[in-house]
Parts: C-alpha cells; structure tokens; sequence
C-alpha cells in the first residue's frame, strides 16, 4: 500500500502546477488549488485513488491539519454546486482523500506517529482476505 501510494504521488508530480482551462473560477486562488488538485488527482489510477480513499478515511480529523479539513468540505461545497461533477467525487470522504494527495508529503499530519496506525488500518479497509 505504502508503494502504492508513493507511485501514485510521483506520477501526479508534474500536474502539481497544471490548471484547468473550462474551471471559471481558474484566476482566483482557490480555482487555481482546485484546478490543480483535480488534475493531480485525475493522474492516479484507480488502486491509487482507493489508497488514498482509504487513507482518508483511517485518519481521524486532529490528526490532520485544520487546512487539509477546511479545503475538504469547500471542495465538497464546490462540488455540490458544480453541474459539471454528477459522481460520488463530491463526497467529503474523495475530498478529503484528492486533499491529502495534493498536499506535501508529512505536512497533513498533526503527529507524524500516527502514520504507521493509519496505514495499517487503511490496509485492513482494502483487505478483503484478512
């Protein structure tokens, strides 16, 4: 899983400054970070998505930065009032998840300790078998 992850935040890298020409709101900051975000998140593929997916929903909000949790519900509102976005990508849970892959790596975790719980706990999400 942890591979998983790394792969997928390496491969969404290049899109980190990459904007989306149809977002109106493109020239402000936040269209912007959201642009990017969705690009960033549109690289991953779909075992990578569900990494993240399930990462998110291992962290318990104090352990994440109070930015990443904020950007998540406006991106949740956004979303709900985009027409152009009909899937579950609206949920809090994806939102949470395309925040925490846009963000530096170690900057979205209030205690960094905590890392190894939620790991494995993400992994007991997607293990069917276990």
């Amino acid at each position: 899983l942890t591979q998983t992850l790394a792969e997928g935040i390496a491969a969404a890298e290049g899109s980190r400054d990459a904007g989306d020409p149809d977002d109106s709101d493109a020239g402000s900051p936040a269209g912007t970070t959201r642009s990017r975000r969705e690009a960033k998140w549109a690289c991953l593929d779909g075992l990578q998505r569900l990494g993240w997916l399930a990462v998110a929903r291992a962290s318990a909000e104090p352990e994440l930065a109070r930015e990443v949790v904020e950007s998540a519900l406006v991106g949740t509102e956004y979303v709900g009032q985009d027409s152009r976005h009909t899937d579950n990508n609206g949920s809090y849970l994806w939102q949470l998840a395309a925040e925490l892959v846009m963000a530096r790596p170690g900057s979205w975790l209030e205690r960094p300790g905590a890392w190894p719980e939620i790991l494995r706990l993400a992994f007991c999400y997607l293990d069917m078998d276990g």
